[in-house]
């Protein structure tokens, strides 16, 4: 047996206020190739009995062990040398377990990318806007003095921001000016 919807007819009220869309359907029913159709109802036959709906009940459960309910899972414990912040980012101590380095630009990019830490092999160097919310990382050290970014500037592809984590003072500066603090961040897993 296949029961079939058929849209007959649709009302779009779209005025002033939006109405929602009213959709008439038909139902057939018909028989598939090969089912018994039983036999054919005629006006002398007496329809089956109708059988009651059962009464709704009400169902009064147990109180809950509270030691039984389901908690949320643990996270991993950060590794020694790595803090994370609120957003999940991955962000070196700069310690005695992960040492900043103070390079160029390109040569910190380049130490991001080689770097293989706490068992991560996607480090980086970190956006402007990621420097400057290293300030609400507290367990960080070496925070002080500027640190580069992979932030170019937007007018002059040479030049990139360079942030103060302690200030969140943003400048730019040639890549190849002086060397600052390179400080390696990664996703979360």
């Amino acid at each position: 047996m296949v029961l079939r919807l058929t849209p007959t007819a649709s009302q779009l009220g779209w005025g002033e206020r939006s109405a929602p869309m009213r959709l008439l359907f038909a139902l057939s029913v018909t028989a598939c190739p090969g089912e018994p159709q039983g036999p054919p109802r005629d006006a002398t036959r007496a329809a089956p009995p109708k059988t009651p709906l059962p009464q709704p009940t009400t169902v009064v459960s147990a109180p809950r062990d509270p030691s039984s309910a389901p908690t949320a899972p643990t996270p991993p414990p950060t590794p020694p040398g790595v803090s994370v912040s609120a957003h999940g980012l991955w962000i070196l101590r700069c310690d005695a377990a992960s040492k900043c380095p103070k390079l160029l630009q390109a040569q910190g990019h380049a130490h991001c990318r080689a770097l293989e830490f706490a068992g991560r092999g996607d480090w980086r160097l970190p956006s402007r806007k990621e420097v400057a919310s290293f300030s609400r990382v507290p367990q960080l050290a070496e925070r002080g003095g500027y640190h580069w970014t992979a932030t170019p500037d937007e007018h002059n592809p040479k030049m990139f921001w360079i942030v103060d984590p302690t200030t969140a003072q943003p400048t730019t500066i040639p890549a190849t000016r002086k060397p600052f603090t390179v400080r390696c961040v990664s996703a979360t897993p």
